[in-house]
């Protein structure tokens, strides 16, 4: 009689340990101003990073970037990190902004071990695993 309480505990246990639906490893989003849009990827053959981008500021640019991407394309108000260090400006011919869905402020969003949350004051991402990330907003910005 033993033998069916074990295998009934044994299977219970194997549900409980089964995820119910798959992690998300990309989100497309945007502010509810559209200001700021950001992606997230963590895994797949796009890799593993966060980006936003900004429409309008007030803050200056910084020096532009000495990569080949800055050598054929633009110097844009967006910052993007990945799974190590900290959040840097780069150049891009293209934008995130109006993609996805909108993130309300005060809602966060969640892809592997990045989280972005969004407010009335700007845009904040970081990497939970090392604390790294951004933040975004039309008065500043904030790499760590």
């Amino acid at each position: 009689m033993r033998i069916p309480v074990l295998a009934g505990s044994l299977v219970a246990l194997v549900l409980a340990a089964a995820p119910s639906a798959p992690a998300a490893t990309s989100a497309f989003f945007h502010t509810p101003s559209g200001n700021i849009g950001c992606v997230m990827f963590d895994k797949g053959k796009e890799g593993v990073f966060v980006r936003c981008d900004i429409g309008e500021h007030s803050w200056p640019l910084p020096p532009r970037p000495h990569t080949q991407a800055c050598r054929e394309l633009d110097l844009i108000g967006g910052l993007e990190f990945g799974a190590k260090g900290k959040s840097h400006f780069f150049c891009a011919g293209d934008t995130v902004l109006h993609q996805g869905t909108v993130l309300g402020y005060g809602k966060s969003k969640r892809v592997g071990r990045f989280t972005c949350t969004s407010r009335t004051s700007g845009m904040t991402c970081r990497n939970r695993t090392n604390g790294h990330g951004l933040f975004l907003s039309r008065a500043s910005y904030r790499r760590f």
